[in-house]
């Protein structure tokens, strides 16, 4: 017997499940985690985007509660609006508006990809089922094989 899922995620946790998921992400797209605020260019193009399917609805994210990454030129910001919504951001001197807003796209995506399958391993194993085999497409599309042994 064979099924096949589609997970379309809620990202609904508390901050460091979600925190994880976002440092895992940008590490995959070659982000550096950095600290206090980023540095101030000359002229810096900045765009947000709200994260597609994402909706964190936890008292343990602060609005306040904010990730922020850079890589050469641009910085990635990961945070929660007045809404509850996950937004990125992201500014960077030499870089068109376009160039950044698929930056923050990928970004977005990845953080909940990475959400997703976390949770679908946690909730996998929490049902004793074993991951028989993993697969990543061309296209990032993950493909996971399990089996129950009752």
């Amino acid at each position: 017997m064979s099924a096949i899922v589609v997970l379309a995620p809620a990202l609904v946790a508390a901050w460091p499940t979600v925190a994880a998921s976002v440092v895992g992400a940008a590490a995959a797209l070659g982000f550096a985690q950095t600290t206090g605020a980023p540095k101030a260019a000359k002229r810096q193009e900045c765009v947000s985007l709200e994260v597609k399917g994402s909706q964190v609805v936890t008292d343990g994210l602060a609005l306040d509660e904010r990730l922020s990454f850079v890589k050469g030129e641009v910085t990635v910001t990961f945070a929660r609006d007045a809404r509850g919504a996950c937004n990125v951001g992201v500014a960077g001197s030499g870089h068109e508006r376009r160039e950044l807003e698929a930056i923050g796209k990928e970004f977005g995506e990845r953080v909940v990809q990475q959400y997703a399958y976390h949770r679908l391993m946690e909730e996998l194993g929490a049902q004793n089922f074993a991951v028989v085999s993993q697969e990543v497409g061309e296209d990032r599309t993950i493909h996971v094989s399990v089996r129950r042994f009752d």
